[in-house]
């Protein structure tokens, strides 16, 4: 398994097969990662495609990307929401799936909010 404490070599010989950080094809050899529920985003491309983490995920198969305009059937998650996801969600997100709106806290007024719909 990928990620967490100690997932990457920090050594610096040439030699070393484990894998590194900063290794430029480490992405080209991860398989698609599946998730128990399914994942999207809709992606404003407000930050830096090379540091995002939400296009990495999009990267690797993780989620799905959404056009603006385009309906998901789960639960969004927006900074501009007014409800918390709860308990009662459960069913919803494990059937439909959960998304997100990946965008800039500085640029919060140029999300085109009405234009991003989800059923919660």
């Amino acid at each position: 398994a990928r990620g967490g404490a100690g997932a990457f070599c920090s050594c610096v010989s040439e030699d070393c097969k484990r894998p590194h950080e900063d290794d430029d094809d480490l992405e080209n050899d991860l398989a698609p990662t599946k998730f128990p529920v399914p994942l999207a985003m809709w992606d404003l491309a407000q930050c830096d495609p090379k540091r995002c983490s939400g296009r990495k995920l999009a990267r690797l198969g993780c989620l799905r990307e959404l056009r603006i305009q385009q309906r998901f059937p789960g639960v969004a998650l927006t900074p501009d929401a007014t409800d918390c996801v709860s308990p009662g969600d459960y069913h919803l997100i494990h059937s439909d799936g959960l998304a997100v709106v990946d965008c800039s806290w500085n640029r919060l007024d140029d999300v085109p909010w009405p234009r991003i719909h989800s059923a919660a």
